[in-house]
């Protein structure tokens, strides 16, 4: 490829970020095939048999589409027709490039940094392979795969590596010659062109980091270009020295280089200081902690609410209750009570003593128990007290007789039994 070139982020055909558009079919070169010259990137293609589109968005200065298509102009070189296929940026027409699989199918360099739409659209029958762009500065390639090409001031060369007849591949026929790349990433793939006359396999081994040597071989390939010599295993993120060197000699096949893709990368140290794209903000999720602990403190709250409703009513009832006792006293007793019998005549009203009723009176309530009355009698009672005339009868045990008085006879006194009659009219004459 063209030396001196930036490092370019490569897209694979299968990033979630391309828009396809018509009835595609995904698969590799074997499942979708399709007439190439090289083998498709990470070994898969899209084909389309007619009309159909793609659509992608990116950040950056240039881009190249990589991919094959079938209807050619050959008064064009056997470039693809304009019918066939269209390419723009932003809306605005690209120029196309070549029929090839992975070789450019439509690229534009020199637009101006910031963000853009790049739209191919096919006519006829045709393939898409990967997209290259070149990143705006400041972007990073982290989680990125960058193709690092055989130009980059990073890769130090050995002596003894040429480009032969203005090859796009750098390339050596010497033995022990070594190509060192110092890179941030988990794992990077060798790309070479060996083409030519026929020749010997050669030998040739890489190392990383010092580690031990890993093995492998280099074929002749009639029409292949850029076709992948090896790719490391995975291995932990971070800064990495990759050391390859050629065993074979001017007799064998000779030890390419094309690129090398560098899988998730970080900010290059060759390359001006990058930070991360923008990133769409992630959504804050409430506070788990926060809204439990909010439930159980309202559910707290409000059982402490019900608990002391609950009790300033009840105190309230108790309360209400014990102003009722000491405001009408007790509840009255309905249980029945003999009356009570002296053991002497009682004389509250006798003619001979007419202020006993006046002292009686004086006792109180006990002195109603005593002379026969029941507590139903009160109104009268009192009405007796103040001398007024009223007709009540004494109620008193039926074995007692009347009041009875004493007469002065001959010296002798002589019991005299009243009758209820006369009884009553000295009730009513005193």
């Amino acid at each position: 490829m063209v030396a001196g070139k930036a490092r370019q982020i490569i897209i694979d055909d299968t990033d979630p970020d391309i828009q396809y558009k018509g009835r595609w079919c995904w698969g590799s070169a074997d499942t979708c095939p399709f007439k190439h010259y090289s083998p498709s990137y990470n070994n898969t293609l899209h084909q389309i048999n007619n009309h159909g589109s793609i659509s992608y968005t990116f950040n950056g200065t240039s881009i190249s589409v990589i991919g094959a298509i079938a209807d050619t102009d050959m008064s064009m070189g056997g470039n693809p027709s304009s019918k066939a296929l269209k390419c723009s940026i932003d809306r605005t027409p690209i120029p196309i490039k070549t029929r090839n699989n992975n070789w450019v199918l439509c690229e534009q360099h020199g637009i101006s940094d910031g963000k853009h739409k790049l739209r191919v659209h096919f006519n006829s029958t045709g393939a898409f392979d990967s997209i290259l762009y070149t990143p705006s500065p400041g972007l990073s390639f982290e989680t990125a795969n960058v193709l690092v090409y055989n130009s980059d001031p990073g890769i130090n060369f050995s002596l003894n590596w040429t480009y032969p007849n203005m090859s796009m591949s750098r390339l050596t026929r010497v033995s022990n010659s070594t190509a060192t790349l110092n890179f941030t990433g988990t794992a990077v793939s060798w790309f070479g062109s060996n083409r030519g006359s026929v020749m010997q396999d050669a030998n040739a081994l890489y190392t990383i980091d010092g580690g031990p040597p890993t093995s492998f071989k280099l074929h002749y390939h009639h029409t292949n270009f850029s076709h992948e010599l090896f790719t490391t295993p995975n291995f932990q993120p971070g800064s990495h020295t990759l050391v390859v060197t050629f065993e074979g000699n001017g007799s064998t096949v000779p030890l390419s280089l094309d690129y090398l893709v560098v899988a998730n990368t970080s900010t290059p140290s060759t390359e001006p200081a990058m930070q991360k794209p923008p990133t769409v903000p992630e959504k804050h999720r409430p506070p788990v902690g926060a809204i439990v602990g909010g439930v159980v403190g309202g559910l707290f709250f409000v059982t402490a609410f019900v608990l002391f409703v609950f009790w300033w009513h009840r105190r309230r009832e108790r309360s209400r209750e014990s102003r009722e006792i000491t405001e009408n006293g007790p509840p009255p007793s309905y249980t029945a009570r003999a009356p009570v019998v002296s053991s002497y005549p009682a004389h509250p009203f006798s003619h001979s003593d007419p202020h006993r009723l006046s002292s009686a009176s004086s006792f109180g309530r006990p002195s109603l128990a005593l002379s026969g009355y029941t507590p139903d009698t009160v109104a009268q009672t009192r009405a007796l007290r103040k001398c007024q005339e009223v007709g009540l009868h004494p109620v008193r045990p039926p074995s007692l007789p009347y009041p009875e008085d004493k007469e002065n006879i001959g010296g002798d006194d002589v019991v005299r039994t009243k009758s209820p009659t006369q009884s009553q009219a000295e009730i009513g004459g005193g």
